[in-house]
């Protein structure tokens, strides 16, 4: 871990592989193998292993969110909820994922959907940095259903 956190991928990977070796039920090293082959820009050992990973349910909210976000880049908002949707049940204290779902389930004009996620952001995270822009899409939410 601490060579893929200092980015020290060759070295990470030649750990990681081995760990697996000696022990294929480390469940972690797949997900860490995966993320280490995004950032060498290797997409087919990424895939491999996060596949795995996700059939072990060892796929962090982070990397769920992250995918997520490159769906909203590419204007996917149905794979972004998809995404959203596994980062929540990843880690359902992910405030940010629920930030995101909110949105995209505005952009599509479900009003009901985003202000029930805009609300649950609100319960985790009821300082954070969306939280005045949820009051915000939440009381605008409310006006636009009531017309």
């Amino acid at each position: 871990r601490i060579e893929l956190k200092n980015n020290n991928l060759d070295k990470a990977q030649k750990y990681l592989v081995r760990a697996l070796q000696v022990n294929p039920d480390m469940d972690s090293a797949y997900s860490m193998l995966a993320e280490l082959y995004k950032r060498k820009g290797d997409t087919k050992n990424y895939q491999k292993y996060l596949k795995e990973a996700e059939s072990r349910g060892s796929v962090s909210a982070g990397e769920y969110y992250n995918q997520a976000a490159e769906a909203i880049n590419a204007g996917d908002d149905t794979k972004a909820k998809e995404l959203l949707g596994k980062a929540i049940s990843a880690n359902p204290k992910f405030a940010d994922s629920y930030y995101q779902l909110g949105v995209c389930f505005m952009r599509g004009g479900d009003y009901a959907k985003s202000i029930e996620n805009l609300q649950k952001y609100l319960e985790i995270e009821p300082t954070g940095k969306h939280a005045e822009e949820c009051k915000q899409f939440i009381t605008a939410l409310k006006s636009m259903q009531q017309k």
